[in-house]
């Protein structure tokens, strides 16, 4: 379990801290500068993206839908199916 009390899926060991330019990042920071830093790779270097377009909006309309939820009063929404 890690400090907050929350058990790891898998029960597997916590991946090592991300850092940046000599500082540890803090563990809600981590998936965003690996995304941006994934955007600059695609951008600056043709790196293939790090997810694709139809994976992106799927992520993004889970957001949209619990926010749309929440506005109901907290109801269950339908999310649109991207396949």
């Amino acid at each position: 379990m890690d400090p907050r009390g929350r058990g790891r899926p898998g029960g597997g060991a916590r991946a090592p801290a991300l850092t940046l330019e000599g500082a540890t990042l803090d563990r809600g920071a981590e998936g965003t500068v690996l995304l941006l830093q994934g955007f600059r790779a695609t951008v600056e270097e043709g790196a293939p993206p790090v997810t694709g377009a139809r994976e992106a909006v799927a992520a993004s309309l889970v957001g949209v839908a619990g926010a749309e939820s929440l506005a109901r009063g907290s109801v269950p929404v339908t999310v649109a199916d991207l396949t």
